[in-house]
């Protein structure tokens, strides 16, 4: 029934662009003829018009200087994808679409990408003059990605590709392109969001790269431009349509690079906040890397000991110190948590308890089982008195779950030892 639906959907669209190519090329609403192709590649630096199976396209090559080395990159994305790729295998990609919202009636009349190559960029990008033109800007886009060991976008995966995979799809040639992919719209929120407003490629730039565009064309407005050039208008505004798209993957080549260059020494603390190196920790430990993530951790602590994050923290190294055979250091880690915060800290009492229990060391176990139980009983006598009858919900559960661990340890300590409680 799908594959049914995808075929009738073709044959619709494949006479709907033999009326429009017996009318002229242009408007698909108007009629009107599109202007020439050679306006815009004259108004360009670095362009052509290419003929390919399927159309024409206006293709830009165009190089640009990286502010930094691409060196760390193929170890982040060993660590990060587990692919071997060497920088000049990746592909930064971007597009720009009719429609911000997706779905089959979308389509990208311009992809962008951009390569590493030395300490550089290079930057090439492809325009379908009209809509009976994207076979050949995909067909362009198929050969390069021939050669492409893993993609990089900004929100690439949630968009981009989507996108132009349905178009694929929907021109016949299947369905692939299933490259290992980092986004850096995830990693951005990953390690920023705890300090920015939003993950936006503009605050990015803004608030991490330290950098501005002065004079750009917001990429909202981009659909709007090429409804314009399709009806023979606004040919500088379609020009410049290709120079945000290039300030879009200068930008994410670079927060890739420096993203790495982060990864490969934390120490350095390139973004100049130590908050990030928490963020970085939850990354490396989703890699699996648990030995570095523990010392990037440390690096947070050391940084942050005097904040409200020092209990998570700790916490978090903790669990980390545990994994890694160092269960010492995990229970001092534990124990400046539960003397500090008995009762936001009762995962680390719980596991102090766990750890004396392991041992038999029934006494211990229960002195700070008991502890905690008072301290619960008190904060929870305290707001009574103030007219708040009830803890927070994360604190009775831990009352409840206190008190099942008193119940246990009784049971396992045996009958022999109840008289020590």
């Amino acid at each position: 029934m799908a594959m049914d639906l995808i075929e009738q959907i073709r044959g619709l669209k494949g006479r709907g662009q033999r009326k429009r190519a017996a009318r002229g090329r242009g408007s698909p609403s108007s009629g009107t003829p599109a202007p020439d192709p050679g306006e815009l590649v004259r108004r360009l630096d670095g362009a052509e018009i290419l003929s390919l199976p399927g159309g024409h396209l206006i293709v830009r090559r165009v190089e640009h200087p990286l502010p930094d080395s691409p060196e760390a990159i193929s170890a982040l994305l060993r660590s990060a994808l587990g692919v071997r790729v060497e920088p000049r295998e990746i592909i930064a990609l971007d597009t720009e679409t009719t429609g911000l919202a997706g779905g089959t009636g979308t389509v990208a009349f311009m992809v962008g990408m951009a390569r590493f190559e030395g300490d550089g960029l290079v930057i090439e990008q492809a325009l379908m003059p009209d809509y009976p033109d994207e076979p050949a800007l995909l067909h362009w886009l198929g050969e390069r990605l021939e050669s492409c060991g893993a993609l990089i976008s900004f929100n690439g995966k949630t968009f981009d590709l989507p996108l132009l995979r349905t178009r694929r799809r929907l021109q016949g040639e299947g369905e692939d392109w299933t490259l290992p992919h980092l986004d850096m719209l995830h990693v951005a929120r990953r390690l920023f969001a705890h300090r920015l407003s939003g993950c936006g490629l503009a605050h990015i730039e803004q608030h991490i790269l330290n950098t501005s565009r002065v004079g750009d064309l917001p990429g909202r407005l981009a659909p709007k431009a090429y409804f314009r050039y399709l009806e023979g208008h606004e040919i500088d505004l379609m020009a410049e349509v290709f120079r945000h798209n290039e300030r879009d993957l200068v930008s994410t080549a670079t927060l890739l690079a420096r993203v790495a260059a982060f990864h490969a020494q934390p120490e350095r603390m390139i973004f100049g906040d130590p908050g990030d190196w928490q963020g970085l920790g939850e990354w490396v430990e989703q890699m699996h890397d648990l030995e570095r993530a523990r010392e990037i951790f440390s690096l947070a602590l050391g940084a942050l000991r005097d904040t409200p994050l020092r209990t998570k923290l700790e916490l978090r190294l903790a669990d980390l110190s545990v994994h890694t055979g160092r269960e010492e250091e995990a229970l001092d880690l534990w124990r400046s948590v539960a003397e500090r915060d008995p009762l936001s800290g009762w995962p680390a009492v719980r596991e102090i308890a766990r750890w004396n229990e392991r041992r038999e060391r029934w006494r211990a176990a229960f002195a700070v089982l008991d502890a905690a139980w008072a301290r619960f009983e008190q904060v929870k006598g305290l707001r009574a008195h103030g007219g708040r009858s009830r803890l927070p919900r994360a604190w009775r559960q831990w009352m409840n779950e206190c008190e099942k661990m008193r119940k246990d340890l009784r049971q396992a300590a045996g009958e022999e030892q109840l008289t020590l409680f």
